[in-house]
């Protein structure tokens, strides 16, 4: 079913060798710019909203976990070779950017290691946002008005979707109760939530400090120092 919070495509095609698309206009302001200014029941009732939307993106399966990439696919036998795969790149890349200590990779390595088991127990591959976060929703004063930016979406267990919400809005700016309860009108939460939303918490912030020291090196020696307590 159609979720009518989601920016419908209008048109693709390729022009000179390269794809584009067009969509229909979803109005509207970015809604972590009004968070702040919500009293506490609008803040649960565009809580909930969020949450059954985010549901409604993860009602659509996907038959593996092969990795879309440009050019194809790279096929992976199970979400658990996939995630070493890619957190195996990330560590590398950290170590080479400066960006960790060899003792913290090694102890963010191990952590991942010991979460083998909960890696072998993630076997649904749904289709994810990938960059589910309040930003890249629409509001027209209280009201919701659209999902942007699926750039990045792709296939995998839906918990990984969650991050970004618990990273910058969950406690702080939404009601917890409220978007669980939201997303259970549609679906199930995932089994052993809390365990995968941590894992993979440790996952996309290994990206977000190589983001950080590309973009914002202001920011760059808290998040390190926060990340590496976490590990010590």
């Amino acid at each position: 079913r159609r979720n009518p919070l989601v920016a419908q495509v209008q048109k693709t095609g390729e022009h000179e060798g390269k794809p584009y698309a067009f969509f229909f206009l979803v109005e509207g302001e970015r809604l972590d710019l009004k968070l702040s200014t919500l009293n506490t029941r609008t803040r649960r009732r565009i809580s909930s909203s969020i949450g059954k939307t985010l549901a409604q993106i993860h009602a659509h399966p996907y038959p593996n976990f092969d990795k879309p990439v440009d050019n194809g696919v790279i096929p992976y036998a199970s979400w658990k070779d996939r995630f070493f795969a890619g957190s195996e790149g990330l560590l590398r890349a950290n170590q080479g950017a400066g960006t960790l200590s060899p003792e913290t990779i090694q102890r963010v390595r191990t952590f991942f290691h010991i979460s083998e088991d909960l890696l072998d127990q993630e076997t649904e591959a749904v289709l994810v946002h990938n960059d589910f976060w309040a930003g890249n929703i629409l509001a027209i004063g209280e009201e919701i008005t659209g999902l942007v930016d699926f750039e990045w979406s792709t296939n995998s267990p839906a918990t990984y979707d969650f991050v970004k919400m618990y990273r910058w809005h969950i406690p702080q700016t939404l009601d917890e109760d409220a978007f669980l309860e939201g997303y259970k009108e549609q679906r199930q939460i995932p089994a052993h939530f809390r365990e995968a939303l941590d894992l993979y918490t440790v996952l996309q912030n290994l990206h977000f400090l190589l983001v950080l020291k590309r973009t914002k090196q202001a920011e760059l020696q808290d998040y390190q120092r926060r990340f590496t307590e976490r590990f010590h």
